[in-house]
């Protein structure tokens, strides 16, 4: 799949691969959950040598501005 977007006035074209794996590659992620029910859905995914806790200050602030 080809997608395009502009950048300034730059068109820039990005390849999309979609990669599926077999069942058997499937792992358990941890996660930790703020908000109330219902809000709107907000992901972070940190990177390789973070750990979550780093996250868990602007967590709790942007759960106050409605995100789950």
């Amino acid at each position: 799949m080809l997608q395009q977007h502009f950048i300034g006035s730059h068109l820039v074209l990005n390849q999309v691969k979609k990669l599926i794996l077999p069942e058997s590659y499937c792992m358990e992620l941890f996660y930790r959950k703020f908000g109330n029910e219902g809000g709107q859905p907000l992901i972070i995914l940190h990177g390789l040598f973070g750990i979550s806790d780093n996250w868990v200050t602007f967590a709790r602030r942007i759960a106050m501005e409605g995100f789950e």
